[in-house]
C-alpha cells in the first residue's frame, strides 16, 4: 500500500514523464499540449462553438479566445458564422490543420506505445477508468460545496 506522500510522488512522476514525451513531440510542430487538445477535438468535432470548446478543454471563455488567436495566427483555424445563430461563432479547422492533426497524432501514438510497452490493454482501459471516476468524484464533491 502506498502512503498518501508515495502516492502524490508517484503520480506527479507518472504526470512529468508522460508530459515531457508529448512536449518534445509537439515542440516540432511549434504547439502547446493546450493547443493539440483543441485541434483534436476540432478534428473530432469539426464546428465548435467558443462555450463548447470552454467546457471540453476545462477553460474559461476570455483563455478560449486567447487560445484560437493564437491558433489563427499559425494559420491552424479559422472563426466563421454559426448558422443557427448569427450571434455566435465556430470554430474550424484550416485545411493545414486537417493535415497536421493525423501527422501528430501517428507521432504522439508511436512514442505513446514505447512508453505503455509492458502494460495490456485491459490495464491501460483499466487506468482511463480510474482517472474518469476520480474526475467525476471531484466533481461531485464540488458540486456538493454549492
Amino acid at each position: 500500500m502506498h502512503t498518501t506522500y508515495k502516492s502524490a510522488i508517484l503520480q506527479t512522476r507518472g504526470y512529468q514523464t508522460l508530459r515531457e514525451h508529448v512536449i518534445q513531440i509537439l515542440d516540432k510542430y511549434q504547439l502547446t499540449t493546450v493547443e493539440w487538445s483543441t485541434l483534436g477535438h476540432l478534428y473530432n468535432q469539426p464546428h465548435l462553438r467558443f462555450i463548447d470548446l470552454s467546457k471540453l478543454l476545462g477553460i474559461e471563455a476570455p483563455h478560449v479566445t486567447t487560445l484560437i488567436d493564437q491558433l489563427e495566427s499559425k494559420k491552424l483555424v479559422k472563426r466563421q458564422n454559426d448558422p443557427a445563430d448569427r450571434r455566435a461563432k465556430q470554430i474550424v479547422l484550416t485545411s493545414q490543420a486537417q493535415s497536421l492533426v493525423p501527422n501528430v497524432e501517428t507521432e504522439l501514438g508511436l512514442e505513446m506505445s514505447k512508453l505503455l510497452e509492458g502494460i495490456t490493454p485491459s490495464e491501460i482501459q483499466t487506468y482511463f477508468k480510474v482517472l474518469e471516476t476520480i474526475i467525476k468524484n471531484s466533481n461531485d464533491l464540488k458540486g456538493g460545496e454549492k
